[in-house]
C-alpha cells in the first residue's frame, strides 16, 4: 500500500527550557526533526511527508529542511491530536495509509516502518510496543497501593500507522473535548483493533536535557554500526 507520513513537530518542548523549539536544536549537527524525516524519505511507500511545525515557525524549519522532495507543511494546533489533525486534512486521499510520528523520536529506522505498514495494511492499525522491565508500583497520597503485573503492560512508540480511511473516520467519532496522547487511543475508544509489533529500544523520544546527552551517545553507537 501507498502510505503518507504525519510528523507532528508542532510542539514547543518547554521541559527544556531552551528559547527555540526542542525540533530544531541540533543532534549530531542536523536539526532534532530532519532525522525521521530523513528516515522516512528512504522508504519507498512513503509517498508524502507532512510535517506539522509551530505557529510562525514555519520558515526556520523549511529553511533546515530544504533538499527534503516528499515534504508537505502545515502549522498545529493547541495539542497534539489537533496537529496531527491539522497534518490529515492535507494528505492526498489516493494514499492508503498514514503513519503518525513523533518528532521528538529521531532514531527510527525503516525496517520498522515498513513492518508497520504491512501489518496495517492487513489489520488496519498497527503500533509499535516494547516491554516494560521495572516493577511497577501503583501508588496513592504517596503510599504504595498494589504491585501492577507488568507481564500485560508494553510502552507504546510511535510512529503508528492507520489505514487512511480509519483515522479519518475515527478522528471525526471521537469527543472533541478530551486529549488524546496517541492516535491508537482514539482507535481503541472507538473499538477497532489495534496490532501491536515489537518496537525498537533505540526509538527513543527527547523530552528532557539529559535525554539528548543519551541521543548523542546513541548516535555513536548508530554511526559505528
Amino acid at each position: 500500500m501507498k502510505g503518507a507520513a504525519i510528523v507532528a513537530a508542532g510542539g514547543l518542548g518547554s521541559r527544556l527550557n531552551q528559547d527555540v523549539p526542542k525540533q530544531l536544536l541540533l543532534l549530531g549537527g542536523l536539526p532534532l526533526f530532519l532525522w525521521s524525516v530523513l528516515a522516512l524519505e528512504k522508504v519507498e511507500r512513503i509517498h508524502e511527508i507532512v510535517l506539522v511545525v509551530p505557529g510562525g515557525g514555519m520558515p526556520d524549519f523549511q529553511k533546515a529542511a530544504q533538499g527534503v522532495s516528499k515534504l508537505k507543511w502545515t502549522t498545529g494546533g493547541a495539542r497534539r491530536q489537533d496537529s496531527v489533525r491539522h497534518g490529515l486534512d492535507i494528505v492526498t486521499a489516493a494514499l492508503e495509509v498514514v503513519l503518525v510520528h513523533d518528532a521528538a523520536r529521531p532514531f527510527i529506522s525503516p525496517q520498522l516502518v515498513d513492518l508497520l505498514i504491512d501489518t496495517a495494511s492487513e489489520r488496519g492499525a498497527a503500533i509499535p510496543v516494547t516491554p516494560v522491565t521495572e516493577t511497577l508500583k501503583e501508588i496513592s497520597h504517596a503510599q504504595v497501593i498494589r504491585t501492577v503485573d507488568r507481564s500485560r503492560i508494553f510502552c507504546a512508540q510511535t510512529p503508528q500507522v492507520f489505514r487512511r480511511e480509519a483515522l479519518v473516520r475515527v478522528f471525526q467519532s471521537v469527543p472533541q473535548d478530551r486529549v488524546w496522547t496517541d492516535e491508537a487511543s482514539m482507535f481503541e475508544f472507538v473499538g477497532l483493533p489495534v496490532a501491536a509489533v515489537a518496537g525498537d529500544k533505540r526509538n527513543i523520544k527527547i523530552t528532557y536535557p539529559e535525554d539528548f546527552q543519551y541521543a548523542e551517545h546513541l548516535l555513536g553507537q548508530i554511526q559505528k554500526g
